[in-house]
């Protein structure tokens, strides 16, 4: 691979600890890091694994052991194997990586973050005061979550950490390229059971802990820039929405990566595994300058500027590959 171009493989939505879940990935495991190889064959070796959240299933610390002997060891056995075993694990966190807080708890806090129509009116004191008894809630509801990521050994050293648990900035370099990753925390208010759809937020000054000098010296100081979320905007309030688009990502500065709950202005979406199979969906992608390369297992929709579909041989496991400006979401029922 050029020097020039930095590769990725995108992880998302694994759920490790869901009940059922202990027969049912080992008999995907293998298949699972088959599917790996003959990715890595098409457009390895990878700099970077991306995970855009719920690693787990209810944010508990065994949970995270689990993902940490049981996935993410044999993923990096296996990524070693394939030439790929320097890749870096950046990951942010999902509704289901936090531990949900006791909503019969006398906690005037809990009870104001439980309910997201109320948010609006303790933002400013939510934001403002990280020692306040808003943000305790929400670090005690991450700390299961902030244990592990402390602690696994794929993850990159120099990352900057920012306002809440799960959001971080770092700088990669592939020969004389800079790349940056940004993860923001985009499921702190999914605290509860329920329909959060056009309830959550995110917030500019997520992004300027991070940045402490602007996020357009961040960009300008980088050849690539990446945002992670787990949730898209479509979960995000109509005010939030506006917030990101302008004060968040600077108009074609970031490439934003999310998981598979993402489904519109341009942010990416992973290729849906079948749901009995448990697995995580996964795709890699390589970007060099402008360009993108994208490969996913199990989609058959092209990119929309390639029409054009590369198939590998394995029977019954397409790879929609193609190259455009950014990635794109596979169509309806991928």
């Amino acid at each position: 691979m050029p020097a020039d171009t930095f590769a990725w493989l995108h992880l998302t939505d694994l759920h490790c600890g869901l009940k059922g879940q202990g027969w049912l990935w080992p008999t995907l495991r293998q298949p699972f890091l088959a599917d790996l190889a003959l990715l890595h064959a098409h457009c390895g070796p990878w700099d970077a694994v991306l995970f855009t959240g719920d690693l787990v299933q209810s944010g508990q610390s065994a949970q995270f052991q689990g993902l940490q002997e049981q996935v993410l060891g044999p993923l990096w056995e296996q990524l070693t194997r394939l030439g790929s075993g320097n890749a870096v694990l950046v990951a942010v966190p999902g509704n289901h990586d936090l531990f949900r807080p006791n909503a019969a708890e006398d906690n005037p806090a809990i009870d104001a973050l439980l309910d997201p129509d109320q948010f609006p009116r303790i933002a400013a004191k939510f934001w403002d005061q990280p020692d306040g008894s808003y943000r305790r809630v929400i670090n005690r509801a991450f700390a299961a979550w902030r244990d592990w990521w402390d602690g696994t050994p794929q993850r990159p050293a120099g990352i900057s950490t920012g306002a809440l648990p799960g959001d971080l900035a770092l700088t990669l370099t592939k020969g004389e390229r800079r790349i940056g990753l940004m993860g923001l925390n985009t499921a702190f208010l999914q605290l509860g059971a329920g329909d959060y759809q056009g309830k959550l937020v995110w917030d500019p000054r997520q992004a300027q802990a991070l940045c402490p000098d602007g996020i357009d010296r961040w960009h300008a100081d980088h050849d690539l820039c990446l945002l992670l979320t787990h949730q898209g905007p479509d979960w995000l309030t109509p005010e939030a929405r506006a917030l990101g688009d302008s004060e968040i990502p600077l108009p074609g500065a970031l490439r934003c990566i999310s998981s598979g709950t993402c489904t519109r202005r341009g942010w990416s979406r992973s290729a849906a595994v079948p749901t009995r199979r448990r697995c995580a969906c996964a795709r890699a992608v390589r970007s060099s300058a402008w360009s993108t390369s994208e490969s996913r297992p199990g989609c058959n929709a092209p990119t929309a500027t390639a029409p054009a579909r590369s198939a590998l041989p394995q029977p019954g496991r397409n790879f929609g590959c193609g190259r455009g400006s950014r990635p794109t979401r596979p169509a309806p029922g991928a």
